[in-house]
């Protein structure tokens, strides 16, 4: 079975995200593969993507930018490790 990240999985981070912050004033989300993100699931945090909200800092971490949905990929900052 190969992994993708679904709608349930975007709608749990919205909600996340709508939380207050614990400590430090920040939240950071991490979406590990998220070249594996399903369509429709991409669609749900675009709108997050294009207006987080305040003191939000999300980190997209793929394998190959390339599979990355173009309208994703036009909203990030690319930073590359090798």
């Amino acid at each position: 079975k190969q992994a993708q990240i679904g709608v349930n999985e975007a709608q749990d981070i919205a909600k996340k995200l709508s939380l207050k912050a614990f400590e430090g004033g920040y939240k950071v989300m991490i979406i590990w593969m998220a070249e594996e993100m399903h369509p429709s699931a991409a669609n749900k945090l675009l709108k997050l993507l294009e207006e987080p909200p305040d003191k939000t800092v999300f980190i997209l971490i793929v394998e190959d930018d390339e599979q990355l949905l173009p309208t994703i990929k036009s909203r990030c900052q690319p930073v590359q490790f090798h």
